[in-house]
C-alpha cells in the first residue's frame, strides 16, 4: 500500500494500528489482531463498525461523521471493543486524518486499557461499598487531616450535631470547634497530629442545639498505598446510655452498701440489747431470789453459779457477734482483717475480767489475713471460746497470764494458733471434756471445713490449732444449712 512507511516497525507495535476508509478497514498491524481476537484475513475490507461494542457504535459513528466533514472533534477518546470470544475490550483510540490514494481515510492507535479500566471499576465498586458501608453505620464517622480539618463524613455525623441549620456544613471545620470542653479540646488537640494506631478517648460533643453528649472515640491513621500516613479515620459513639446506666449502678451500688450498713448496724445494735437484757435479766433473777430454798438441781445442789455461767457465756457469745456487725458497718466492707477482729474481742473480754483481778495479755502476731462474713463469724466464736477457755481455767490460782494468737497464711491456707502459758491440763481429760464451749468449737472447726489440734501438759499450758483452707466464698450462708 502506497504511503505506508516503516511498516515492520508499525507491526511489531504493542499498541494496535489501523486505516480506514468509507468505513471500510484496509490496514491492520498485528496487535489488532490480537485485541479483536479475528484475524487479519476477517477484518481487513471489513466494515470497522462491526468491531465496535454496541453501546458504542452511535457515538463512534457520529465521531467519525464529524471528523470526516472537517468538524474540529478530540483525536482521543475511550469506547470498547467487542472481541470474538464475545469479551468486552476497554480501548484508548487516538485518531486522526490522512489521504489514502488521493481520497481522506482515517489512521488511528488503538491502546488495550481494560486491565486499567477493569481496575478503576473496581475501585469505584469499592469505594461504593464503602460509602455504603459508612452510611448505613448508625455511628458517627469523620475523616480529617492531621490538623484536625474534616474532610468527609457519614450521615450520622451530620445528624448528630443536631444541625438548626439547612447550611450547616462539617467538611472544612475543625474537629475541635464541637467539643464542649477546653479540656477535651486540649486533649485532641494533642491527639490529632499524632500517627498511632487505634486510640480510645472519651469527650463530651455540644450539639448546635446546645446538648451535651458524652461520646467514645476511636481513632486512627490511615496510611496510603506507599504507606505514607495520609489522614485519620475517627469513629464516635453515643454513650449516654451507658452514662446513665453507669450512674444507676452507682446508685443502686451506693444504696446496697448503705442498706447492707444499715443491716449490719441494726443487727449490731439488737445484739446489744439482747446481751444488756440478759444482764439486767441476771441481776434481776440472782439479787432478789433465794435460789438455795428454790431452785435445786438433782443433787440437791443449789444451781446458782452454774445457771449464771450459762447466761454469762451466752452473753459472751452474743457480743463476740455484735463486735463483727459492729466493724463491718464502720469499715463498710465485704471483708475485715481478722487481727483487727482479734484485737477487739481480746479487749472485750479483758475488760469483763479484769473486775474479777484477772490481768491476762493477748498477744497477736504472724501474717495477718481478711475473713467475709462466712468465715468471720465462726472463727470469731472459735476465738472467742477459746480466749474465754483460757481466762477461766488456764490461769487458775493466778492473777496473770500470757494469751499468745498467731495467725499464718500460706499456699491458700489458714492457720489460727492459739495458745496460753497457764497450768495446762492432760490430754485425756480434754478429750472427754462434755463442754459446751468445746463442743461448739470442734463444731464450727467442722463448719469451715478446717481441722483441729489440741497439745497440753500439765504445767506447760494449751496449744489450739485451727487450719482451714482460704476460700473467700460469699455464697455461703453461716446461718443456712450447709
Amino acid at each position: 500500500m502506497k504511503g505506508l512507511n516503516h511498516k515492520l516497525i508499525v507491526d511489531t507495535m504493542h499498541d494496535g494500528v489501523f486505516v480506514a476508509q468509507n468505513g471500510v478497514v484496509k490496514y491492520i498491524n498485528d496487535a489488532i489482531v490480537k485485541i479483536t481476537g479475528y484475524s487479519r484475513e476477517e477484518i481487513l475490507g471489513s466494515n470497522f463498525i462491526t468491531y465496535i461494542h454496541e453501546d458504542d457504535r452511535d457515538f463512534i459513528s457520529d465521531r467519525y461523521r464529524r471528523r470526516m466533514s472537517g468538524e474540529d472533534v478530540p483525536t482521543e477518546y475511550e469506547y470498547r471493543v467487542k472481541h470474538k470470544d464475545g469479551s468486552t475490550i476497554y480501548v484508548l483510540g487516538n485518531i486522526t486524518i490522512i489521504m489514502l490514494d488521493g481520497k481522506p481515510a482515517v489512521s488511528g492507535t488503538v491502546k488495550n486499557i481494560t486491565d486499567r479500566i477493569l481496575s478503576e471499576l473496581k475501585i469505584k465498586e469499592m469505594e461504593i461499598s464503602y460509602r455504603t458501608l459508612l452510611e448505613l453505620c448508625p455511628d458517627p464517622i469523620i475523616v480529617s487531616d492531621f490538623n484536625g480539618v474534616i474532610l468527609m463524613h457519614n450521615h450520622a455525623a451530620y445528624e448528630i450535631h443536631e444541625p438548626n441549620t439547612s447550611n450547616f456544613t462539617l467538611v472544612g471545620t475543625n474537629v475541635t470547634d464541637y467539643l464542649a470542653t477546653d479540656a477535651d479540646i486540649k486533649n485532641i488537640e494533642k491527639l490529632v497530629p499524632e500517627h498511632s494506631n487505634l486510640l480510645k478517648h472519651n469527650v463530651d460533643l455540644k450539639t448546635q442545639k446546645g446538648r451535651i453528649i458524652p461520646f467514645e472515640l476511636h481513632t486512627t491513621t490511615v496510611y496510603d498505598a506507599q504507606g505514607v500516613p495520609s489522614c485519620k479515620l475517627t469513629i464516635g459513639r453515643d454513650i449516654s446510655k451507658i452514662k446513665e446506666y453507669e450512674n444507676t449502678l452507682k446508685q443502686l451500688i451506693s444504696e446496697k452498701e448503705l442498706m447492707i450498713t444499715e443491716i449490719h448496724h441494726r443487727i449490731k445494735n439488737n445484739l446489744q440489747q439482747i446481751y444488756s437484757l440478759l444482764g439486767l435479766q441476771m441481776e434481776s433473777e440472782f439479787l432478789t431470789t433465794n435460789y438455795t430454798q428454790n431452785i435445786l438441781c438433782a443433787n440437791n445442789f443449789a444451781c446458782f453459779g452454774i445457771i449464771h455461767n450459762v447466761i454469762e457465756d451466752a452473753r459472751r457469745r452474743i457480743l463476740a457477734i455484735s463486735i463483727m456487725h459492729e466493724m463491718f458497718y464502720k469499715h463498710n466492707t465485704d471483708c475485715i482483717e481478722f487481727a483487727l477482729f482479734l484485737k477487739e474481742l481480746s479487749e472485750s473480754i479483758k475488760n469483763a475480767y479484769i473486775l474479777l483481778g484477772k490481768d491476762i495479755k493477748v498477744n497477736i502476731t504472724g501474717n495477718n489475713f481478711e475473713l467475709c462474713l462466712d468465715y468471720i463469724i465462726p472463727c470469731g466464736l472459735i476465738a472467742n471460746e477459746i480466749i474465754i477457755n483460757a481466762y477461766k481455767y488456764a490461769f487458775e490460782g493466778r492473777k496473770s497470764g500470757t494469751i499468745n494468737i498467731q495467725l499464718n497464711r500460706t499456699n491458700g491456707v489458714r492457720e489460727i494458733i492459739v495458745s496460753d502459758d497457764g497450768i495446762g491440763m492432760c490430754i485425756q481429760d480434754i478429750e472427754i471434756s462434755k463442754t459446751l464451749g468445746l463442743s461448739l468449737v470442734h463444731g464450727l472447726v467442722e463448719k469451715i471445713g478446717g481441722t483441729l489440734d489440741i497439745e497440753s501438759e500439765p504445767g506447760k499450758g494449751t496449744k489450739y490449732k485451727i487450719v482451714f483452707a482460704d476460700r473467700k466464698t460469699k455464697s455461703r450462708s453461716f446461718y443456712g444449712s450447709k
